[in-house]
């Protein structure tokens, strides 16, 4: 009953909206952008971006480097990127941050505006910042770094972890000239899977034409 009574709102929605003469266009162009959606996010192994796994974090290339050096440094059995990227303090903010970060990352790769050298933004290194003591705080409570956040760094009362313990996470190098792909793990692919379906496909059809 109450599914009905929602798809009898979303029609007269619809009509309230859309002129008498338009609905047929806008509901076919509707129905084509959210099937290019649909087609793009499977494509693109949209939802390997819904697991914790940090190799979603190179399904494009740009981050290999981070990946590398991550896997080969003392976190890589403690910690994955989001664990150290993302708020943690609930469920909510760690999505919400994890949807922003998303989206942004799409638009600046798509756009070809990515910098060589990858830096962390202020959110994201207050937030890595909450994460190192939240991790650690057992070991540095009597040390009262506990109390060091990214507003006291700004304010000049105390440093950023990282700024003496700088090659943990993932070296000190962050550009994306500074680690080769031999570093990524031997088992891994050297090219997105999906692209390499992609171009398997296209070369079996090449071959049938012919």
């Amino acid at each position: 009953m109450a599914g009905a009574k929602r798809d009898v709102l979303l029609f007269r929605f619809f009509h309230f909206f859309v002129p008498p003469g338009w609905r047929l266009p806008v509901a076919v162009a509707a129905g084509v952008f959210f099937g290019i959606g649909l087609a793009v996010f499977h494509v693109s192994g949209g939802t390997s971006y819904l697991s914790a796994n940090s190799e979603a974090c190179i399904n494009c290339h740009l981050m290999s480097p981070q990946f590398a050096r991550w896997s080969h440094a003392s976190h890589r059995d403690r910690a994955t990127c989001i664990e150290c990227h993302l708020p943690q303090q609930n469920a909510a903010a760690t999505w919400m941050e994890k949807a922003n970060s998303g989206l942004r990352h799409m638009l600046v790769y798509t756009l070809r505006r990515e910098p060589f050298v990858i830096r962390a933004r202020q959110a994201s290194s207050d937030n890595i910042q909450a994460n190192c003591v939240r991790c650690h705080k057992a070991r540095i409570d009597t040390t009262h770094l506990v109390t060091v956040d990214g507003d006291a760094v700004r304010h000049g009362d105390g440093r950023y972890c990282w700024q003496c313990h700088q090659a943990v996470g993932h070296g000190k190098l962050n550009s994306l000239a500074s680690a080769p792909v031999s570093l990524l793990p031997a088992d891994y692919p050297r090219v997105a899977p999906w692209l390499t379906e992609l171009l398997v496909r296209e070369n079996q059809a090449g071959k049938v034409d012919r």
